[in-house]
């Protein structure tokens, strides 16, 4: 007798939309869930509701999909990045730049992105700043929330330089006491200072 074609599995594909939205939150640090959840959703043809996943279940599926950096090398990696970070917020200085994201929490994966947030009202500074510095980008927009409930327009610049890859998400200097929010968690983000990498680059693994 031949099997019903009836509807997929709701656990299975709520798992598989939870894993995609991951490895999209995953490449681009600090991005929209909501957004990761509606792109990996249309990928995958979850049209129902009830086959898209929660915030936990995403935030699950990030760690699992960190995982494979864990262990000595992973430590070993973890201090690298935070490296070029604190190298790149030198010649970023004058806009204020922090660290956040899984670098900054130690959790980076593959091809995760250091994630620095730079503030200046006039975002043609930075785009200025990096063109002195012979740094080619590729620029986008990402529209944020802050910890005050509003909302920002943020530009967001991705390059790569010594074989790192950065996300720079240029916000207005006002959101230096207003940070951004956590897509998952809807908390402000952590961040961390050049003064507070330099703590945590000089404490080890």
């Amino acid at each position: 007798m031949a099997r019903s074609r009836g509807r997929p599995d709701p656990q299975a594909l709520r798992a598989r939309v939870a894993a995609e939205a991951a490895r999209l939150l995953a490449q681009h640090g600090g991005g929209d869930v909501a957004a990761a959840r509606r792109k990996a959703a249309q990928r995958l043809g979850a049209r129902d509701e009830r086959d898209l996943p929660g915030a936990p279940e995403i935030e699950a599926a990030l760690a699992e999909h960190r995982r494979p950096f864990g262990g000595a090398a992973g430590a070993e990696r973890v201090q690298e990045l935070r490296a070029a970070a604190l190298e790149a917020m030198g010649f970023l200085a004058a806009f204020e730049p922090r660290l956040s994201g899984p670098v900054l929490d130690g959790t980076p994966g593959p091809g995760d992105a250091v994630l620095l947030f730079l503030h200046a009202d006039d975002g043609g500074d930075v785009l200025r700043a990096l063109d002195t510095l012979g740094v080619r980008y590729d620029e986008g927009g990402r529209r944020l929330p802050l910890a005050d409930g509003s909302t920002v327009e943020a530009t967001v610049l991705e390059f790569e330089a010594g074989g790192v890859p950065f996300d720079v998400v240029v916000l207005p200097l006002h959101a230096l006491r207003q940070p951004p929010l956590s897509p998952l968690e809807r908390t402000p983000l952590p961040r961390a200072s050049a003064a507070d990498l330099r703590r945590l680059l000089a404490a080890g693994p």
